[in-house]
């Protein structure tokens, strides 16, 4: 069985969680519940969220959580055992991550900000890291093999860029879905 997880805007400083229990991970699940919602939904790698957004069209924008793609290049240092551990800021994969912590970091700075005024920022500061890490890995994607767990990560990114970059489109679509991720903890 399966718990589905709805949370408000995580800027919203009155949060409302809401949890949906299902026996399936059907798409009608989320379709009924998502019916009459327009919006941002930012979710993990999960097709079915992608479907409801075609069947909307446009209803339903989808913004694609950066720690669930920070989670592949980790997986990459992981994969290469403890000596790729002790050597990843060398490594494509450590390289990765440290680009998508700078992003963060810098994205965090403006959580205090109205929605307008992070917007603005974000196409200022955060923009050109974007912009400069997609194609830092459109240059590298071809010096790793796509099998090896690096090249997936990257086809991973270059495949989910467009609704990676949803954030910057809109000052409360935030950069993560973890809001959502601790608010399920507590049920689990």
């Amino acid at each position: 069985s399966y718990m589905w997880v709805y949370r408000s805007n995580v800027y919203d400083p009155k949060a409302a969680v809401i949890y949906e229990y299902q026996k399936t991970r059907k798409a009608d699940h989320p379709r009924e519940f998502l019916a009459g919602f327009t919006g941002f939904l930012v979710t993990d790698g999960y097709e079915v969220y992608h479907k409801l957004a075609r069947e909307r069209d446009g209803e339903i924008r989808i913004a694609r959580c950066w720690v669930h793609l920070k989670r592949k290049y980790t997986d990459a240092v992981k994969a290469m055992g403890k000596a790729g551990a002790d050597t990843a800021a060398g490594t494509l994969a450590g390289q990765g991550i440290e680009k998508i912590r700078e992003i963060f970091h810098e994205d965090n700075k403006l959580n205090e900000l109205d929605a307008e005024s992070r917007l603005e920022r974000r196409k200022e500061e955060i923009l050109p890291l974007v912009d400069g890490f997609f194609v830092w890995v459109k240059k590298h994607r071809d010096d790793v093999t796509r099998r090896s767990v690096t090249g997936k990560a990257f086809t991973y990114t270059i495949e989910q860029e467009v609704y990676l970059r949803m954030f910057l489109e809109n000052g409360e679509v935030p950069m993560d879905n973890n809001a959502a991720e601790r608010a399920n903890r507590p049920f689990c």
